[in-house]
C-alpha cells in the first residue's frame, strides 16, 4: 500500500485538462465548421489580394496590398485558434474555479492491489482496479480513468521506491 498526496497547482489542472480532452469526440459538425472556415477565409484573403494587386498594381507596392490582405487571415486564424482551443481553456478555467471555490488544495491517495482510493478533505472516494477503465502515466503524472471520472497523481512527490511499487502495482492489475 502506497500513500502519496497530490498538491493543486497549475501544471496539474493543466494536465488534466489535457487528459479530459483526449477523450472528447469533435463532432463532425465542428469539424465541417472549421473546414468552411478555413476555405472561407483563405478564399476571401486570396481574392482580396488578386484584386488589390489589379487595382493597385501600378500605383501601390506589393507590400501594402499583402498588408491589407493579412487582416483576413489574422482575423481567420483567430477564429480557428478560439474554435479549437475554446473547449479546452473553457475545461481549464472550470477545473480551477471548482478547486478554489471547494478550498482543496491537496487529494491523498492509496494505491493498492485492490485499487485506487481518493481522499479529498477526509471523503474518501474507492476506485476498485476492475472499475478503472484507463490508466496513463507520463514523467510527471499518473492519470487514470473511472466510471467516466478522470483523475491525477504526482509522481514529483513520490520517492523512488514508491513510484516503482506503484509503476509495478499498476503493471500487475491493469
Amino acid at each position: 500500500m502506497i500513500n502519496c498526496r497530490t498538491t493543486i497547482n497549475k501544471k496539474l489542472i493543466k494536465s488534466l485538462t489535457k487528459y479530459h480532452m483526449s477523450f472528447q469526440k469533435k463532432s463532425a459538425s465542428k469539424k465541417l465548421f472549421t473546414l468552411i472556415l478555413c476555405i472561407i477565409v483563405t478564399t476571401l484573403a486570396s481574392l482580396n489580394t488578386y484584386g488589390y494587386f489589379l487595382k493597385y498594381m501600378e500605383t501601390e507596392s506589393f507590400l501594402k496590398i499583402i498588408l491589407r490582405s493579412s487582416v483576413f487571415i489574422i482575423f481567420g486564424s483567430i477564429l480557428l485558434y478560439t474554435n479549437i482551443k475554446g473547449a479546452e481553456i473553457k475545461l481549464y478555467r472550470k477545473l480551477a474555479e471548482y478547486f478554489k471555490a471547494a478550498e482543496i488544495e491537496y487529494m491523498d491517495y492509496t494505491i493498492s492491489e485492490r485499487g485506487i482510493n481518493l481522499s479529498i478533505k477526509n471523503k474518501l472516494t474507492p476506485y476498485p482496479w476492475s472499475t478503472i477503465e484507463k490508466i496513463k502515466t507520463d514523467n510527471s503524472f499518473i492519470y487514470f480513468t473511472s466510471e467516466g471520472k478522470h483523475s491525477i497523481i504526482s509522481k514529483k512527490e513520490m520517492s523512488a521506491e514508491d513510484l516503482a511499487s506503484v509503476e509495478n502495482i499498476i503493471k500487475t492489475y491493469k
